[in-house]
């Protein structure tokens, strides 16, 4: 509920539109969470329309939960199998989407001529190198939460790697004429990425005040981060896809764990 009233709050002032009405507002929030999570939305119309602009109130949803998961899972078992649960349901909430895509982004990586990438991310089965990517991006994410002496590390992760996904929307053109994700960024329009400026910073500042200065830290890493991986997959893509969309919000996740698990900057 208090989450509710802060986007009513704050939307109508950065989206100053016909979407001032609570109900489209909702409709919108509603599709974004049907699209990128597999949390429960209940019936009626959505509004599937740039919906990337909530993308840092989804990863803070999923990000309290896998920290919730998390702590729970410590009380009952032991440390690394708190943190393979832990990256089981971070799996299991958003359907494996990014995972998808991190995944093709490998098998599209490992052909060398680049006009042939395309056809290799699009193939039905998985390569080697997919596999081998999965792998280890799942392997350094149970390692990492494992070694975590704060949760804010777990928190910011979703947040931080799905602004690195609204980055490469906004900084990079779509690499295809027509794709599944070309409506992410044909939809999205100046004062929706306004939205999403403010609820980042609706969730980070009360990040910094409450887990202190070392939070910075990790939205500095992950930011830039993020933005480093946009660049790299437009490059060597042509510009982006529904695929590297996912793979910068995997590597991104990746990246701000691991900045938290460094024991110099990260106290409990």
């Amino acid at each position: 509920m208090e989450c509710y009233i802060a986007l009513t709050l704050v939307c109508p002032l950065l989206y100053p539109g016909p979407e001032k009405d609570e109900m489209e507002l909702l409709r919108s929030l509603r599709a974004s969470l049907a699209f990128y999570t597999l949390l429960p939305v209940g019936n009626g119309t959505l509004d599937f329309r740039a919906i990337a602009r909530w993308l840092p109130l989804v990863g803070a949803l999923l990000g309290g939960m896998l920290v919730l998961v998390h702590e729970l899972s410590r009380q009952v078992f032991p440390e690394t199998v708190a943190a393979g649960l832990t990256v089981i349901a971070w799996a299991g909430l958003t359907g494996g989407l990014h995972l998808d895509g991190w995944i093709d982004v490998w098998d599209g990586l490992a052909i060398h001529n680049p006009e042939r990438r395309f056809e290799a991310m699009s193939e039905s089965t998985t390569g080697a190198y997919g596999v081998i990517g999965a792998v280890l991006l799942l392997g350094m994410k149970g390692l990492c939460i494992t070694a975590l002496l704060h949760p804010s590390g777990l928190f910011l992760a979703p947040v931080l790697g799905r602004w690195g996904q609204v980055m490469a929307i906004g900084l990079y053109p779509y690499a295809k004429a027509a794709g599944k994700g070309a409506f992410h960024r044909s939809s999205m329009r100046p004062k929706d990425y306004g939205v999403g400026v403010g609820l980042l910073l609706l969730v980070l500042l009360p990040s910094v005040y409450f887990w202190g200065w070392q939070t910075i830290v990790l939205i500095a890493g992950g930011i830039g981060g993020g933005w480093i991986l946009s660049w790299c997959f437009a490059k060597a893509f042509g510009g982006q896809t529904g695929d590297t969309y996912g793979a910068v919000v995997e590597g991104t996740e990746v990246l701000v764990l691991l900045l938290g698990t460094l024991t110099w900057f990260i106290r409990p």
